[in-house]
């Protein structure tokens, strides 16, 4: 039987409760089992910035076999091929970057559902449990697969009470990151051209019953909550490995000075 973790991950979305999800960069079958165990609602791999082949990211999807955690993926851009071949091997959950117009919006919508809602092509052998489940998998699909679009430019303002009438969307993330180059002051997220872009983008996905979170891991999950944030981004592998080594180290020297 097909997993319906995502359906009832929406569920939980659409009555207005947060979830929680975190990030994996590493590309290892071993690590996404590891964090698919823990209990996280969601998991978002970054096909985008880390170095994932498709055979490595289907060996990663195992780990999730059994558990109630969605796997995510963001892919390396908005294309229709690229989310095609991640659905296809089994993701449940799409986020596509640099998602900025009205016709990227659309785009990346129609690439996340099969015909008529939209393009997407036929052939999900690993998604559907090889197989096993194809009906089943069809029938459910253009309603459980999430599209995820995340907004990085703060131009984006301009279009973005056409783009939450768009049918489809799931969530929308912002990346301040990016979103500061097109404001003409990289990586200085906090200016007051960048923050009002970003308060503007999401309250109005928000108004508009549409999940939104920040595409980022900011320190305080409650101000996130406060903030109206349902897909909470928190840590990630990288981080995880990162700190616990450096926690046993602060330890050590502790206990030898």
């Amino acid at each position: 039987m097909y997993n319906q973790r995502a359906l009832r991950l929406k569920k939980r979305l659409q009555a207005g409760e947060p979830a929680i999800g975190t990030w994996l960069s590493i590309p290892s079958a071993v690590v996404s089992d590891a964090i698919a165990g823990c209990g996280f609602d969601w998991v978002l791999i970054d096909n985008e910035h880390a170095p994932f082949d498709p055979v490595t990211l289907h060996q990663m999807l195992i780990g999730f076999k059994g558990t109630d955690t969605v796997p995510f993926i963001r892919v390396p851009e908005n294309d229709e091929a690229t989310i095609k071949q991640a659905l296809d091997i089994g993701f449940e959950g799409i986020v596509t970057p640099q998602t900025n117009t009205v016709d990227d919006v659309r785009r990346a919508v129609a690439a996340c559902r099969y015909p008529p809602e939209g393009v997407r092509g036929f052939g999900p052998n690993y998604a559907a449990n090889y197989g096993r489940d194809t009906d089943e998998y069809v029938s459910l699909a253009n309603r459980s697969i999430f599209c995820v679009v995340q907004v990085e430019s703060v131009q984006t303002t301009e279009e973005i009470d056409e783009i939450v009438k768009i049918p489809g969307i799931d969530g929308i993330i912002v990346g301040p990151n990016d979103m500061s180059a097109t404001a003409g002051c990289f990586l200085e997220t906090e200016r007051e051209e960048v923050q009002s872009a970003i308060q503007t983008i999401l309250g109005t996905a928000k108004k508009a019953g549409i999940a939104i979170g920040h595409g980022w891991c900011p320190a305080d999950i409650a101000a996130q909550i406060d903030d109206g944030a349902q897909l909470i981004l928190e840590g990630g592998d990288l981080g995880f490995l990162r700190e616990g080594a450096l926690s046993v180290l602060a330890e050590f020297k502790r206990a030898v000075t």
